[in-house]
């Protein structure tokens, strides 16, 4: 069924006012300018403005025009979607940081894992004032997500791993500039052989971009044998290209975007290639994977709390950048 041109500018407009684009008090533009902006007669705008004033989200004033009431930041709370691939057990201090975050703006939070079609449905159907997207990006169509989410606004968080332009409203973790952290420290401790730890057989197109930045920045080549690539799961899918790796000039540093990855891999050094086991290591999430006692290795604090209160404060387009710290651990030894 279609909507009638005055409930498509209803919505509209009640998703601008609770998405928090118009602060509580603040007059909104003239009607005659809204009508324009919607391409609708003042008719049409005016059937609207009223609807909107029933539901206690707009004063009309015949003198002065149209406002958002003063008190509707206390009687309507602000209602936060995420969409997202990680579940609360993959990922350390992750919703942590994100309910604390909607918490301290007296909002609400419907977290959803993308897959669930029902749960999706659901948190749309609570009119979110934002979705927060935060998904893999070898997993998921691009225009699938902006098709599911087309009526809601977007904001794409942490990673976005698809190689098109960037989103317009965006904060993210700035993989590049990580990256050159980490070999910046690397290179800094004398280490001239280098492995990155993946997740894929070789590297994704937006992981690839990132490495080869990174390492241009810092006067390396990726792939080259000061720099290599090996993905977690090689031992089982493809021992020769480990062995090729750690046999003749083995890496003396590994880093990789997944702590409990890294760990793993690492005992498996341990087990087969003895020599390389101090190699030492950096993670990127700072999970209890990084902290074993005996079995430590540097990782990153993500500061997950300032970066989702970012987002969920964004107002404004446009991408946010943001860099996590490193944390320096002594090197590990697995022997």
């Amino acid at each position: 069924m279609q909507l009638s041109k005055t409930r498509l500018v209803l919505n509209a407009l009640e998703k601008r006012i609770r998405s928090g684009r118009y602060a509580p008090g603040e007059k909104l533009p003239s009607m005659r300018e809204l009508a324009k902006g919607f391409q609708v007669s003042t008719m049409v705008m005016q059937q609207a403005a009223a609807a909107l004033e029933e539901k206690g989200l707009l004063l009309r004033s015949s003198k002065c025009g149209l406002f958002i009431p003063p008190e509707m930041e206390r009687t309507n709370r602000l209602v936060f979607g995420v969409l997202t691939s990680i579940a609360p057990q993959n990922m350390d201090f992750y919703y942590e940081g994100l309910f604390a975050s909607v918490n301290a703006v007296g909002g609400v939070v419907i977290p959803v894992l993308m897959g669930q079609e029902n749960d999706v449905k659901n948190m749309l159907a609570q009119n979110p004032s934002k979705v927060l997207v935060d998904l893999e990006g070898a997993c998921y169509d691009l225009a699938q997500v902006n098709a599911l989410l087309r009526d809601v606004p977007v904001i794409f968080f942490n990673r976005y791993e698809w190689m098109t332009p960037l989103p317009e409203s965006a904060v993210l973790i700035d993989r590049v500039a990580q990256t050159v952290d980490t070999l910046h420290h690397f290179l800094e401790r004398g280490h001239k052989r280098i492995l990155f730890l993946g997740h894929h057989p070789q590297p994704r197109p937006y992981k690839q971009y990132e490495l080869e930045k990174a390492a241009e920045t810092v006067g390396l080549k990726f792939p080259s044998p000061e720099f290599q690539y090996v993905c977690f799961d090689e031992f089982d899918t493809n021992p020769g290209h480990v062995a090729q790796v750690f046999r003749k000039e083995p890496p003396t540093a590994v880093f990789s975007r997944s702590d409990i990855n890294l760990f793993r891999f690492m005992q498996k050094i341990r087990a087969f290639y003895p020599e390389s086991a101090d190699a030492e290591l950096i993670g990127c999430y700072n999970t209890k994977s990084s902290q074993i006692p005996q079995h430590e290795f540097s990782s990153y604090d993500m500061g997950w709390r300032s970066v989702w209160e970012t987002a969920i404060r964004k107002k404004t387009p446009g991408i946010e950048w943001c860099v996590p710290k490193l944390i320096l651990r002594d090197k590990t030894k697995l022997y």
